[in-house]
């Protein structure tokens, strides 16, 4: 088994990095507000990224296709550190006391383990994982973090943990927005220390209700269906200008009608005709702000058959209308360019 010799600990200073991206045979690299490891040799090609989260929080997100069995290492002895995995595409496999349990797509994990844990991930697999490791304060002041190691108190004295959770589809979603967002600078900072927030609340709400057996709708679908569902919703994100319907989505996944209304309601807390809905207006509102387009073509653009249905809606949920919004977007843009 080779090993990837990085140690997922509270250290951001260049020095690390330049440590690290030395035994990966990487000679270049950069730092900004992420600090992001680029890798291509025999073991494996991709690239790590490191987000910093406040003070006692940071984001790790594994992106690699491997071209050999690669072992990552947690070593946590030098503090008390807690580790929220997801994974978003392929599996890896945690080693705890010798034995290996497999994490699989879309599945959650909570390690905890102050002597020795890795993360393996196989031969040939192309793997998206995200890490949210927190560290615990060296003084137990009032904080989220405070709160955070408060709840697995009793785990931390025992100092080995490991929780593998049922799948979760919705943090995938969230974690694809760190990756897929256009903002910059302090909005963007702002923006994914935001969602990796959420994205840890989600964990550890995902693991009360595993814990508690509490029976909900996700009992009802199946992972496969899950990832219909999933598969479907993102289509309609990149063709929001298709004329969908329930009858199309029906042939096109070969899923009921209820089971339609169950998956868009579990996964996007909407109906399947409110998601359409909202996307399309989303993606309105996006092009006043950011094109030339006037509303007709905005409308045509977004599959709309109606403009006066449109300017309904749209006033409905920014408390303007159209025009007047877009009117404001550029005078705004014009004074925020001067």
């Amino acid at each position: 088994m080779k090993v990837l010799e990085s140690t997922f600990k509270p250290s951001f200073d260049r020095g690390f990095y330049e440590q690290l991206l030395s035994k990966l045979k990487v000679k270049n690299f950069s730092v900004s507000e992420e600090y992001v490891l680029p890798i291509s040799n025999e073991l494996a090609e991709g690239h790590i990224k490191v987000i910093p989260s406040g003070k006692y929080k940071w984001y790790t997100e594994i992106n690699l296709k491997c071209f050999s069995n690669v072992k990552l290492p947690f070593l946590t002895k030098e503090t008390d550190l807690i580790h929220f995995i997801y994974c978003c595409k392929g599996q890896g496999i945690h080693q705890m006391n010798g034995k290996e349990t497999v994490i699989d797509e879309f599945q959650t994990a909570i390690i905890i383990d102050k002597e020795s844990a890795d993360l393996i991930l196989k031969k040939g697999e192309t793997v998206k994982i995200a890490i949210i490791s927190v560290e615990k304060p060296k003084e137990m002041i009032t904080s989220v973090v405070s709160e955070i190691f408060r709840i697995f108190e009793e785990k931390l004295e025992n100092k080995k943990f490991a929780y593998y959770g049922s799948s979760n589809l919705k943090i995938s979603d969230q974690i694809g927005k760190i990756s897929s967002t256009e903002k910059n600078g302090v909005v963007k900072k702002l923006f994914v220390e935001g969602v990796i927030q959420l994205i840890l609340a989600m964990e550890i709400q995902h693991h009360h209700k595993d814990i508690s057996s509490i029976s909900d709708v996700n009992g009802l679908l199946t992972l496969k269906e899950q990832k219909i569902i999933k598969d479907i919703a993102e289509e309609i994100q990149n063709n929001c200008d298709y004329p969908f319907s329930i009858k199309y989505l029906i042939e096109k996944t070969g899923l009921s009608a209820a089971k339609l209304q169950e998956g868009f309601k579990l996964l996007y807390s909407r109906t399947v005709t409110d998601y359409i809905k909202n996307v399309r207006i989303e993606k309105a509102e996006n092009l006043l702000k950011t094109t030339d387009l006037n509303i007709s073509e905005i409308v045509y653009a977004i599959g709309f058959t109606s403009r006066s249905y449109f300017s309904k809606i749209f006033k409905e949920r920014y408390n303007c209308s159209p025009r007047y919004y877009q009117e404001k977007s550029r005078i705004y843009s014009l004074a925020f360019t001067a």
